[in-house]
C-alpha cells in the first residue's frame, strides 16, 4: 500500500475591520467631535479644530491601511507575520519552537465576535506573536497543531522513501548472486552429491555424539567410585586417629593422676612443715625465690586450663590430637608445679632465721674452718631431728 505524500498547504489570515474600530475607538470619537466642532459657526478655535480633525483623519487612515496590510501565514513548518506600509517587516516563528497558546477577548471583541491569539515560543527573535482581529470561528490553534502533524507526516514519508530506495538498491546488488545460486541448485547431479555428503556427515556426527555420551557415563561411574574410596579413606583415617588419640589421652591422664596425687601429698607436708617450723616461712623468703617460682607455675597451669576450656564447647569442638596435646602440656605444667611445691616444702621445713642470718652475713664476718664446721653440724642435726 503506497502512502500518499502529505500536502504542503499554507493558511493566510488578515485582521477583521472591526479590530480597527476596537483599537481606534477613542481616536474616532475625538476626530468626529473635532469635525462637528469645526463645522459650527460662531465658535472660537474652529480652524484649530478642523486642522486637528484633518490630522486625526490622516492618522486613522494610516492605521487602517496598516491593519489591512497585516498578513498571518501558517505553513507546515513556520508561521509568517507580515506588517508595515512604507517599511515592510516579516517575522518568522518555527512551529517546533512553539511552547504555548493563549486566546483572550476584550469586551468590544466579544461584542464584535473577534479574538486575539497569542503564541509563545522559544525563539529569541520572536518570543511572542499576537494574531489580532481573528474571527472566533477560526480555530488557529488546531491549524498549527495540524501543521505539526504535517511535519511529522513529511518526515515519515521521507523516511519511508529512503527505506524503499535502500531496499531497492540492495535487491539490485543481490540479484546476480541469487541467480547464480538458482542455477547451481538446478543442477541435479550436484544436488545429489551434496545430499550424499550431508548424509555421511550426519552419520559421523551421530557416531561421535554416541561415543561422547558413553564416555560421559563411564566418567560419571568412575567419579562415583572415587567418591566412595575417598569416603572409606576418611572413615579409616578417623578410626586410626581416634584409636591413637584414646591411647595417648589415657597415658596423659595417668601421668596427670600421678602428678595430682604428688601435689596433694606435698600440700599436706607443706601444712605440717608450717606448723612445725613457722620461722621457715620468713626464712625461705631470704634464702630463695621459691614463692615466686611456685606462684608462676600455678598461674601457668591455670592459664592452660582456661585456654583448654575456652577452645572446647559445642561450637568449637576439639579433635583427638588437640585433646592429647592439651593433656600432655597440662601434664608438663603440673609436673613443674609439683617440683616447685616440693622444694618450697623443703625450704620451709628446714630453714630457720639463723640460716637466713648466716646467708646474709656470709663474706661479711670472718669465720674459721672450725666455726663453719660447727654450723654445718648444727644444721645437719636440726635437719635429722625434723626428718624423724
Amino acid at each position: 500500500m503506497q502512502k500518499n505524500r502529505p500536502s504542503n498547504r499554507s493558511l493566510t489570515y488578515t485582521p477583521h475591520n472591526g479590530q480597527f474600530i476596537i483599537d481606534e475607538l477613542p481616536t474616532l470619537l475625538l476626530c468626529t467631535a473635532a469635525w462637528v466642532y469645526g463645522g459650527m459657526e460662531g465658535l472660537p478655535l474652529t480652524v484649530a479644530a478642523v486642522s486637528a480633525a484633518a490630522a486625526l483623519t490622516l492618522l486613522l487612515l494610516y492605521r487602517y491601511i496598516y491593519l489591512r496590510r497585516i498578513r498571518y501565514s501558517i505553513g507546515t513548518e513556520q508561521i509568517i507575520s507580515e506588517h508595515g506600509i512604507l517599511y515592510r517587516k516579516v517575522d518568522y516563528m518555527e512551529l517546533y519552537r512553539i511552547v504555548d497558546f493563549q486566546e483572550h477577548q476584550s469586551l468590544l471583541q466579544q461584542l464584535c465576535g473577534l479574538k486575539t491569539v497569542r503564541i509563545l515560543s522559544m525563539d529569541r527573535n520572536t518570543p511572542r506573536l499576537d494574531l489580532i482581529g481573528i474571527r472566533c470561528r477560526e480555530d488557529i490553534v488546531s491549524n498549527i497543531v495540524n501543521g505539526w502533524k504535517s511535519i511529522n507526516e513529511i518526515r515519515e514519508y521521507m523516511k519511508s522513501r529512503i527505506i524503499s530506495l535502500t531496499v531497492l538498491a540492495l535487491s539490485v546488488c543481490l540479484l546476480p548472486q541469487a541467480a547464480k545460486a538458482q542455477v547451481a541448485a538446478s543442477n541435479p547431479l550436484e544436488w545429489t552429491a551434496l545430499a550424499e555428503g550431508n548424509d555421511l556427515i550426519n552419520k559421523q556426527v551421530e557416531k561421535q555424539i554416541k561415543g561422547q555420551t558413553q564416555t560421559a557415563l563411564l566418567q560419571n561411574t568412575i567419579a562415583a567410585e572415587f567418591n566412595r574410596i575417598h569416603k572409606w579413606e576418611k572413615q579409616y583415617n578417623s578410626y586410626l586417629k581416634t584409636a591413637s588419640g584414646y591411647a595417648s589421652s589415657l597415658k596423659a591422664c595417668t601421668h596427670l593422676y600421678n602428678d595430682g596425687v604428688r601435689i596433694f601429698l606435698t600440700l599436706g607436708k607443706l601444712c605440717k612443715a608450717v606448723r612445725n617450723n613457722p620461722q621457715g616461712i620468713v626464712a625461705s623468703i631470704g634464702m630463695n625465690n621459691l614463692y615466686i617460682e611456685t606462684a608462676t607455675e600455678l598461674v601457668s597451669v591455670f592459664t592452660l586450663l582456661n585456654d583448654a576450656v575456652a577452645k572446647g564447647g559445642t561450637e568449637n569442638m576439639l579433635t583427638g590430637a588437640e585433646r592429647s596435646k592439651t593433656l600432655w602440656a597440662l601434664n608438663d605444667q603440673l609436673a613443674a608445679f609439683s617440683r616447685k611445691l616440693h622444694l618450697l616444702y623443703l625450704s620451709i621445713r628446714y630453714y630457720t632465721l639463723n640460716d637466713m642470718w648466716n646467708n646474709v652475713t656470709a663474706g661479711m664476718l670472718d669465720r674459721d674452718n672450725g666455726e663453719v664446721a660447727r654450723m654445718a653440724l648444727s644444721h645437719w642435726r636440726r635437719a635429722a631431728a625434723l626428718a624423724r
